[in-house]
């Protein structure tokens, strides 16, 4: 049978024993020392000079004095003078060292003392490579930090002077082929996302079932070209509902090389319009299959209306150029009154009779 117990090394009573009440005591004693352990000092290498009674103290890797042979124990100044008990990995403590600027609760990792709580403040303090932290839940291998809460503040330091006010979540991925996104869910299912999905682009997806994702907005990270529904080097397309009107897409370039922007109105029966402006300055508005196109600007007067594979009408600043001779309509006139009884001056000329100036 062994004597003393595995961790904290307190004595059994053995079989047969005579005083047993001793062995108890002790044991009892070195309980009442490491539970709830409170060390006035860290890593001392020798013996305080005026300790009270049940102090307790660390000692470090070197010792001497009352503390030589006892490197790496907890020290406890008791009746009988000073007694060691070996630290074990898994002991907490409360540092209330006078010399420390961090008085707070402390874990001993089995190589050295870690921070736990601050007192200092109302501070909360994480341990340091914690594994797994939950809030008011419980965390996993696959959520680290979980977070059950109504809301949940993230609020710019202002305890700290060089604080310059600001504050940043920064999501960082691998890899540009990887994800670092936000995710809405309704009950668990996914059904929007926001960040950067598989790509460096900027994205906002969606999805109806938790999966099967339909991109809805993109951001070119290099040009800022922005798609709706599409890539943004592809014209931006977005579905209109109204009658009659099936489609309005817009475009920032053109594979002819004459790049330049476009809005088109897409309509059932292959019909739209189309407002097209060219690099060179001259924008324009095609009907079908640029059939019919009227020319807004540009150095070009002879395609100000363009019909067909002719122009109808060219206008410049001097005149105005039509593709074939015009005639004014015909009109039908009335007789007009007499001169005597229509109290009117009536002009007559005589190369057009019956017809007059007023």
């Amino acid at each position: 049978m062994l004597e003393t117990s595995r961790r904290h090394k307190l004595p059994y009573i053995q079989a047969a024993q005579a005083q047993k009440h001793v062995t108890h005591n002790a044991a009892l004693e070195q309980i009442d020392i490491t539970h709830n352990l409170c060390l006035m000092g860290l890593n001392l290498s020798s013996a305080p000079t005026n300790p009270e009674l049940g102090d307790c103290y660390d000692i470090g890797d070197t010792s001497n004095g009352f503390f030589e042979t006892h490197a790496n124990h907890i020290a406890a100044f008791l009746d009988t003078g000073w007694q060691f008990y070996p630290k074990v990995k898994g002991m907490i403590a409360l540092n209330a060292s006078s010399d420390s600027d961090d008085q707070g609760l402390i874990i001993y990792n089995g190589i050295d003392w870690q921070p736990i709580t601050s007192t200092n403040s109302t501070e909360q303090v994480a341990p340091q490579q914690s594994p797994q932290f939950g809030v008011n839940t419980s965390a996993d291998e696959i959520n680290k930090f979980s977070v059950k809460s109504e809301a949940v503040l993230l609020a710019a330091d202002d305890q700290d002077k060089n604080s310059t006010g600001d504050i940043r979540l920064s999501l960082n991925k691998m890899a540009s082929i990887n994800t670092a996104s936000i995710i809405y869910q309704s009950n668990y299912t996914a059904h929007a996302e926001t960040g950067l999905t598989g790509k460096d682009n900027y994205i906002i997806r969606v999805s109806n079932s938790g999966d099967n994702f339909k991109t809805a907005f993109e951001i070119d990270k290099t040009t800022g070209y922005v798609g709706l529904g599409k890539s943004p080097t592809e014209a931006l397309g977005i579905t209109d509902t109204r009658p009659g009107l099936s489609r309005i897409s817009l475009s920032n370039a053109h594979s002819d090389g004459f790049a330049g922007s476009a809005m088109t109105l897409a309509a059932g029966n292959n019909h739209s319009l189309q407002l097209l402006q060219y690099n060179s300055g001259a924008t324009y508005i095609l009907s079908t299959s640029s059939s019919m196109f009227y020319q807004i600007t540009g150095a070009n007067a002879s395609y100000r209306f363009f019909l067909g594979s002719q122009y109808v009408l060219s206008i410049n600043q001097s005149s105005i150029k039509a593709n074939s001779p015009l005639r004014l309509a015909n009109y039908t006139l009335s007789n007009l009154p007499l001169a005597a009884t229509s109290g009117l001056e009536l002009l007559y000329l005589s190369q057009m009779p019956q017809k007059a100036l007023y």
